[in-house]
C-alpha cells in the first residue's frame, strides 16, 4: 500500500508542478491525503521518504506539523522518465503532441509559446504543461521569465 501511496502522490505533485502556470505547485497536506483517499497519518511518512529521496519539499509549520509539499524539478524529471520507460504518457496525447512540437522545433530551432501555440492550434495551458514535462524528459529546453512562465522553447542543447 505504501508503494501505491507514494506513486499516486507523486503523480499528484507532478501534475500540480507541470501545471503550476494554472495554479500554484503547493499542494496542502490535508488536501493531497483527501485527492488521494487516505489519511494524513498514513501519507506523512510517504512525504518524508519521499523528501529523503529530494523527490519533493515538505514545508514545516510550527510545531514540526506538515503544512504543504511540492515535487521538486529533480522529482518531476524522475517522475517523467519513469512514465516513458513504462510506456504511460505523463500527460494524455503526450506522445502525440511531442511529436507535433519536435518536428516544428526541427523545422525552426526557436518558438515563442504563444507562436507555437498557434501553428499547433493547442491552447497554451496545456501546451505550456507539455512544454514543462518535454523539458524534464530533457527533449527540449524552455526560457522563462523568473515566475517561471515559459516565454519560448528551443531544441535540447
Amino acid at each position: 500500500m505504501t508503494m501505491e501511496l507514494e506513486q499516486e502522490a507523486w503523480r499528484a505533485l507532478a501534475l500540480a508542478r507541470a501545471f503550476m502556470h494554472d495554479a500554484p505547485p503547493l499542494v496542502e497536506v490535508d488536501d493531497l491525503a483527501a485527492m488521494l483517499d487516505c489519511s494524513r497519518a498514513a501519507l506523512e511518512p510517504v512525504l518524508t521518504q519521499m523528501e529523503q529521496r529530494r523527490l519533493v519539499m515538505v514545508q514545516m509549520r510550527p510545531g514540526r506539523v506538515m503544512g504543504s509539499v511540492f515535487v521538486t524539478q529533480d522529482g518531476l524529471s524522475i517522475w517523467v522518465q519513469e512514465q516513458l520507460i513504462s510506456v504511460r504518457e505523463p500527460l494524455p496525447g503526450f506522445h502525440e503532441l511531442a511529436d507535433r512540437i519536435e518536428r516544428c522545433l526541427q523545422r525552426t530551432p526557436f518558438w515563442l509559446t504563444e507562436v507555437l501555440a498557434a501553428e499547433l492550434n493547442v491552447a497554451i495551458s496545456p501546451l505550456t504543461a507539455q512544454l514543462r514535462v518535454m523539458e524534464a524528459a530533457g527533449s527540449l529546453r524552455t526560457n522563462k521569465q523568473g515566475s517561471g512562465v515559459i516565454l519560448s522553447v528551443t531544441p535540447p542543447a
